[in-house]
């Protein structure tokens, strides 16, 4: 299955749509992917020589999303900062509900609307807790689950929007056709009489 039509996404593949309108982050982000290709590192050896090598990548960060848009022109919004916070918006006015599980124990939970006013996002791991985090017994949501259908109609996926212009360019087109041979038809039908 393509990870970008999972039903359900998680925390950085909305960030990443929200902030660079890109497919190819959606599906790095899933939870579902385990190859996330490799990077190349520096290591300092124990005799103080530097060596560069390959390292597994993990699922893509807030840094690998930012420097994504970054080449690519980010589409939604301005900054990752401003992709959080237009999240972070819609959830408190309702428009978008959130999955989680509470302190990161139990069943995936509808978090209540109301408790998106105190809460904010974190990255490591992923998860949202009240923006003061030094609050003690505080609760902290993990495992963060948001329906993509949900997502999709806040922001717009532009490739569907292209296709469906394609699609009705197209019938138009054919419709106009239809038409002309109608008429054409029609004015041979007269000619005859």
């Amino acid at each position: 299955m393509d990870t970008f039509e999972e039903p359900y996404w998680n925390l950085m593949q909305v960030l990443a749509w929200v902030y660079t309108g890109d497919r190819l982050m959606v599906r790095k982000a899933s939870d579902h992917i385990n190859d996330h290709g490799s990077r190349m590192q520096e290591l300092v050896l124990p005799d103080g020589r530097k060596e560069w090598v390959e390292t597994p990548s993990g699922p893509p960060d807030q840094i690998r999303v930012t420097i994504k848009a970054q080449f690519n022109g980010g589409s939604a919004t301005r900054t990752f900062e401003d992709a959080e916070s237009e999240l972070l918006q819609t959830l408190q006015d309702g428009r978008l509900c959130a999955m989680g599980l509470e302190n990161g124990m139990g069943d995936l939970q509808e978090i209540p609307r109301i408790r998106w006013a105190d809460l904010r996002f974190y990255q490591d791991p992923p998860h949202a807790a009240p923006g003061d985090r030094f609050r003690p017994d505080a609760t902290k949501w993990y495992g963060l689950k948001f329906e993509r259908e949900q997502v999709l109609s806040l922001w717009p996926d532009p490739l569907a929007a292209a296709h469906e212009a394609a699609l009705l360019a197209r019938l138009d087109g054919r419709v106009r056709e239809d038409r002309r041979r109608q008429r054409r038809a029609t004015h041979r039908h007269s000619q005859l009489r």
